[in-house]
């Protein structure tokens, strides 16, 4: 196993789209249970639960990224930037959209489960923009060495 891996940062980014795509998954399958409630009017209960397990599982998962980025991966610049600008784009979508040439260009299947009000990606975004700027402001740590 190498312990120096040619791109360390790439786990950070890998993280960084695992996280998004969960939550952007959890997303669409509550926009789609509350459809399906709008129809059928007999999910109310799959609803409350799948919204609490969701914000649990995203807790979670955010928890994980901060503390890997922050005490496994190395400060990098570019990366840190890519976590600020990726979490500000979506903690700021629901302005953003409104914006023709950012909003005009996206498929609804992308920008739909976003536009909700109870959308936990806006948070989850905000919550990376954070991490962007822990790893800009926190001093780079000497990697740990076995004696």
């Amino acid at each position: 196993m190498d312990r120096n891996p040619k791109y360390p940062g790439v786990y950070s980014v890998v993280g960084l789209v695992a996280v998004l795509g969960m939550t952007w998954g959890l997303d669409a399958f509550m926009a789609y249970l509350g459809r399906r409630n709008a129809q059928t009017f007999t999910l109310p209960y799959l609803i409350l639960w799948a919204h609490s397990l969701s914000s649990i599982l995203l807790a979670v998962l955010l928890l994980l990224l901060f503390w890997f980025v922050l005490t496994h991966t190395p400060r990098n610049i570019w990366i840190a930037a890519l976590y600020l600008l990726v979490g500000l784009f979506f903690g700021f979508f629901q302005e953003l959209y409104f914006v023709p040439a950012i909003g005009g260009w996206m498929p609804y299947f992308f920008y739909g489960p976003l536009l909700s009000a109870t959308s936990p990606t806006i948070l989850v975004g905000s919550f990376i923009a954070i991490i962007g700027l822990f790893m800009l402001i926190l001093p780079r740590r000497e990697p740990m060495t076995s004696q």
